[in-house]
């Protein structure tokens, strides 16, 4: 049996009825994964914390993409522990300040909003310029790592070409009070390496084609190129780590950050791309789109901010 559940702006998303059984209450749970800058995921609590183009934070329901949430108050989710959402707010008055806003991850409410002085030279930012680009990203538990990196930009590459330079930070924030505190970078638990090829003990034997692994590293995208469709030239096979094939779809890109929610549901991020429809170019931003695994029906899209610059560059 399938069902039309309505979502905000008149859409409509056909559910199954497996699905139905499966869409959670929005409560976040105790952790969380970082898809990617300002993506957080949340497989217990079936949600996804992600940056509203028009600015804010949206709490979105993984399954039929509805919005639990939109806040105002912060504008990048940066680490979700123990039902708190940690965001990076509004530019501060200062260039180097951080303005961290700590939310309830239930509701979107604003708990707490601390101002952090970060060395003279840094440069914080929610959007990519052309001479820099900051980050702040978790690590485990409260800690924070955050990065500023510049460069000097210039029309001509010269014999000695100025390297970029690079600041980097910890800090650690208290769940309850919002309070936050520099921290030395070595007393940062050390962060494991997470690189989005599947590595040797993560492959699967059985299969060919190139192997991607999920955020949380519990599922495998097997990626191969077809021949015949120039529009989606790519076949993604979705196993979960025991090997089992949870189903297929067909992609214009080779890979992407994703994430399988209750073994039944992909969510993934699409490239902005332009398509000709109809004799029109339609033009589609850097979205997140959701996939019914069981059927390859598509549940729900939803556009995502994207920081990287997208200006001129000088001559």
């Amino acid at each position: 049996m399938y069902l039309i559940n309505k979502l905000a702006g008149g859409r409509g998303v056909i559910l199954s009825s497996c699905l139905l059984a499966i869409i959670g209450t929005g409560v976040a749970q105790a952790q969380s994964t970082q898809m990617r800058d300002g993506l957080l995921a949340d497989p217990a609590g079936l949600s996804l914390f992600s940056m509203n183009p028009a600015g804010g934070v949206d709490a979105i329901n993984a399954i039929d993409g509805s919005i639990r949430w939109h806040s105002n108050s912060a504008q990048r989710p940066v680490l979700l522990q123990q039902a708190r959402l940690v965001a990076q707010g509004s530019p501060a008055a200062r260039s180097n300040e951080l303005n961290l806003v700590l939310l309830d991850a239930d509701n979107g409410q604003a708990l707490a909003a601390r101002i952090v002085a970060l060395p003279e030279a840094v440069q914080v930012s929610i959007n990519d310029s052309l001479q820099s680009r900051f980050s702040v990203a978790p690590v485990t538990g409260q800690f924070l790592a955050w990065q500023n990196e510049r460069r000097l930009v210039q029309g001509m590459f010269t014999e000695h070409q100025p390297s970029q330079t690079q600041q980097t930070g910890a800090l650690s924030v208290d769940l309850n009070s919002g309070d936050v505190a520099t921290v030395p970078v070595a007393r940062l638990p050390a962060r494991p390496a997470n690189p989005i090829n599947a590595q040797p003990q993560e492959q699967l034997q059985a299969v060919t084609g190139r192997q991607f692994v999920s955020a949380d590293r519990a599922h495998i995208l097997v990626s191969q190129r077809r021949s015949g469709d120039s529009l989606q030239p790519y076949q993604w096979d979705i196993y979960n780590a025991s090997g089992t094939l949870l189903g297929s779809i067909s992609e214009q890109f080779s890979r992407s950050d994703f994430m399988v929610f209750n073994e039944a549901v992909l969510v993934y991020v699409a490239e902005p791309v332009q398509i000709r429809a109809d004799n029109e170019m339609v033009a589609y931003p850097l979205r997140l789109v959701a996939v019914e695994l069981a059927t390859g029906h598509s549940l729900w899209s939803q556009p995502i901010r994207d920081t990287r610059y997208q200006g001129p560059y000088p001559p």
